[in-house]
């Protein structure tokens, strides 16, 4: 699992190679542009994200 915040660099890299990613979303990209698995909006989210 991938987590990111960029766009190109991170959630379409990671996917690139076959990870599974997760969107950690702000104010710079389009949450439709990272184009991730899962979303979340703070860290401590991935607590329950198995």
């Amino acid at each position: 699992m991938f987590v990111g915040d960029h766009a190109l660099h991170d959630i379409q890299a990671a996917k690139r190679v076959g990870m599974r990613t997760v969107w950690k979303r702000n104010d710079r990209w389009e949450e439709s542009d990272a184009g991730a698995d899962e979303s979340i909006d703070d860290l401590s989210e991935l607590i329950v994200m198995r």
